[in-house]
């Protein structure tokens, strides 16, 4: 937009301020992402923010702590527009909207939700549409490269002649043991069909390791690997050996509105992606192709739509052409960027 951006952060140094400086003109104080600087910090953090045309909230995992950062902001900051990330299902459930009430005069002026179903979430508690917008967050393209399947293989050292499913980890907040339990009963029904199919369990499962393995038991399982923690290069590496990527979510509150950064970490990687139909992620496989969408809590129906993959290379070359063209162009960090961008001149304009 040729302004400056002030980004105020606790990561990577307590108190440290990055300033990227282009023309003069808008100045951006992004406030810390998923930290809650000490109170005796606060005038440290604020004390530009009085300043500024427009203050953008960023919180990936809204609790407590961010009403405060947010509320005291505000008392300070009568001027400028303020933005809020909207990231959080149980936030929005919470009522924040009293709690503002109980510590500040004003409420955020607009909000950024991260999908189309939480932007509605947060309007039934005080958030009005007409006041936000959708800003997804974006695909790493440059962290995770897609590779030929035969390369990753080979540097993983992984048999060529195995189907391979993948399954990253996501957030803390998924139901794991759930997750494993469909997991489970689908590649039960799948092996039944393809005995050379293997399930790699990609990103830091140690500390659940033990129940995994002794849940696999009982389901007579042992095609199963364990990636262990992956640096973006071994992310990749993993994410490109396997023919189909898996995103099996429940119905719950949470799993139906937040928008799951793997599934972006499956676009870059370009390969065709099953989920279940209450993902905010299903319309989307629909309406661009690059994967199928099983019903909710059917493992059955997940292990069909599987098997119609490893069955039709074709269909999984096909789909998997479309999942990195999905985040090379739609969810890349310039498009996103362009939506934030928007926002911003939205919010001033008024």
């Amino acid at each position: 937009m040729g302004h400056e951006v002030t980004i105020l952060t606790t990561r990577e140094g307590q108190g440290e301020v990055i300033r990227e400086k282009t023309e003069s003109g808008l100045e951006v104080i992004a406030l810390p992402r998923s930290s809650f600087p000490f109170l005796s910090n606060c005038t440290q953090y604020w004390k530009d923010a009085i300043h500024c045309d427009v203050v953008h909230f960023v919180n990936s995992y809204p609790q407590m702590g961010s009403v405060f950062i947010i509320t005291s902001l505000l008392k300070i900051c009568r001027r400028p527009v303020m933005i809020e990330d909207a990231t959080d299902p149980w936030f929005a459930a919470s009522k924040k909207a009293t709690l503002y009430a109980l510590f500040s005069s004003k409420v955020p002026d607009f909000f950024t939700p991260i999908s189309e179903e939480l932007r509605k979430l947060y309007s039934r508690f005080g958030a009005p549409l007409h006041k936000s917008a959708v800003v997804p967050n974006a695909a790493d393209t440059e962290r995770i490269r897609s590779l030929e399947i035969e390369r990753a293989r080979d540097e993983l050292r992984i048999d060529k002649d195995i189907f391979l499913l993948g399954f990253e980890w996501g957030s803390f907040a998924t139901p794991l043991y759930d997750t494993f339990l469909f997991l489970f009963h689908s590649l039960r029904e799948i092996i039944d069909k393809y005995p050379a199919t293997t399930l790699a369990l990609i990103g830091k499962f140690s500390a659940y390791r033990n129940m995994i393995v002794e849940l696999a038991k009982q389901f007579d399982l042992n095609n199963i690997v364990f990636s262990g923690p992956c640096g973006s290069r071994e992310l990749s590496y993993w994410l490109c050996s396997c023919d189909v990527l898996l995103l099996p979510q429940g119905n719950n509150l949470f799993e139906r509105t937040r928008f799951p950064n793997r599934f972006l970490d499956y676009l870059a990687a370009g390969r065709p992606i099953i989920v279940t139909s209450s993902s905010v992620t299903a319309p989307i496989v629909i309406e661009k192709g690059c994967g199928l969408v099983a019903r909710t809590n059917d493992p059955k129906d997940f292990a069909t739509k599987v098997v119609q993959l490893l069955t039709h290379e074709d269909l999984r070359h096909k789909m998997s052409v479309k999942a990195r063209s999905l985040a090379l162009n739609e969810f890349s960090c310039g498009s996103v960027a362009r939506r934030l961008e928007g926002v911003y001149r939205r919010v001033l304009q008024r």
